[in-house]
């Protein structure tokens, strides 16, 4: 938990954290104060580097695109494969039954393999609503991904930074006994950053 603390004249200077720092020696909860100035300056700087490491924003949008698509075409030959399967399985079960009616083939025979042709039809079945779920996770992820880059993108440049903007941006601010910060950022494109 982050809290702000010492308000002279409506500014505070400094954050405390408790709850989520231990000191490794005793395992007891420890608070730690840390300059409200030094904690914007890195956060600042996180966010500056986390720019630098990605890259222009309309290269990675582009890649952030293409590696999307790619997927979803992937996804998309998958259910059409499992769909063509399942139809050509069901010709098969028609084709069957026509050979048990006309007496050729024995009803345990007809039976074990229509079993094993449904059998095959649900199992494929499950898949492509596995990969209809994917496609819907990856188009959400996807979106999430680049309304990140937008916030990140209003960082540039900027002496404030607003709460909103940081909450849109961090996920997690980590502060340990020695006072290093860990910032997380929301999404994972350029991954965590140690200060």
């Amino acid at each position: 938990q982050c809290h702000r603390s010492n308000r002279k004249n409506g500014i505070y200077e400094s954050y405390y954290f408790r709850d989520h720092i231990y000191d490794v020696q005793s395992q007891k909860k420890k608070m730690v104060y840390i300059s409200e100035s030094v904690l914007d300056t890195v956060v600042a700087e996180s966010i500056k580097e986390e720019i630098e490491c990605l890259g222009k924003t309309e290269k990675l949008r582009s890649k952030l695109k293409t590696r999307k698509d790619d997927c979803l075409n992937a996804y998309h030959k998958q259910v059409r494969q499992h769909k063509q399967t399942i139809f050509r399985l069901r010709e098969e079960i028609s084709d069957l039954y026509a050979s048990y009616s006309l007496v050729r083939t024995e009803k345990e025979i007809y039976l074990t393999q229509k079993s094993e042709k449904e059998a095959r039809i649900e199992t494929l079945s499950q898949e492509i609503r596995h990969c209809e779920e994917a496609i819907g996770q990856l188009e959400e992820e996807y979106g999430k991904q680049i309304s990140w880059i937008k916030s990140l993108t209003k960082c540039q440049g900027t002496d404030t930074l607003t709460p909103e903007l940081l909450q849109a941006i961090i996920e997690r601010i980590e502060v340990n006994v020695n006072k290093q910060v860990t910032i997380t950022f929301r999404c994972q494109l350029g991954g965590v950053v140690n200060v």
